[in-house]
């Protein structure tokens, strides 16, 4: 199967997916994933292995896609991890805290800054890529950086 990533072409099969993950320890899944030989890999790990592409050339839903297209098990698009329903109506949220209107325009700032920056699948996978495995305050230095 051809798929093009960045506009570049890239000539792609289930055995050679099979092939280049055999061995690869998988890393952490976070959302989503496709499933090799029973085991469950971060979509972007296993599209950076198949095509030897840096992580921050695609975004985790085209890497997502190229799998499904390849007729592979992956989670769905609109996955997001969910608590299991209790029945009858969900609780009702508590009203939200007002927020000082410094903050609030300090952080409009911050997105309007990261916005400007680069386009934002780029940006937001560069963030992405900056934020596996930071701690909070690594990712307070990192948002620093980015804003």
């Amino acid at each position: 199967m051809l798929v093009t990533i960045g506009g570049e072409p890239y000539e792609v099969d289930v055995a050679t997916v099979r092939g280049r993950l055999d061995g690869c320890t998988p890393e952490s899944v976070q959302t989503h994933w496709v499933e090799v030989h029973g085991v469950r890999f971060p979509v972007k790990q296993a599209l950076e292995a198949v095509l030897g592409l840096p992580r921050d050339r695609f975004n985790s839903l085209t890497a997502q896609s190229v799998f499904a297209r390849l007729g592979l098990p992956t989670s769905r698009a609109g996955d997001v991890p969910t608590k299991p329903k209790t029945g009858g109506r969900p609780p009702a949220l508590p009203p939200p805290e007002a927020v000082p209107i410094e903050d609030a325009v300090e952080a409009f700032r911050v997105v309007v800054t990261f916005l400007r920056g680069s386009p934002l699948t780029g940006g937001l996978a560069d963030l992405e890529n900056r934020l596996v495995g930071c701690d909070r305050a690594a990712a307070g230095r990192s948002r620093r950086r980015s804003g």
